[in-house]
């Protein structure tokens, strides 16, 4: 393929995607957080745990109730 095809290609899959933004599945998205800044994702999940909904869960139940597979 030339420069120029693979180019229209790559511009064709932009107009499809608003923004050049694409899916990500939640556990890349976290993932990904965790390798821009870990600390800040660390303090943010445990804000999160000191309001809990269900105060009952420890935190491994508390992560299967966020990523929605309950035990």
């Amino acid at each position: 393929m030339s420069l120029m095809a693979g180019l229209a290609s790559y511009s064709e899959k932009l107009k499809r995607r608003p923004f050049g933004v694409k899916t990500q599945h939640l556990d890349e998205f976290i993932v990904n957080l965790c390798d821009l800044d870990a600390t800040e994702v660390i303090t943010a999940t445990q804000q999160q745990r000191g309001k809990p909904k269900y105060p009952s869960l420890d935190v491994d139940r508390h992560l299967d109730y966020s990523k929605g597979s309950y035990r």
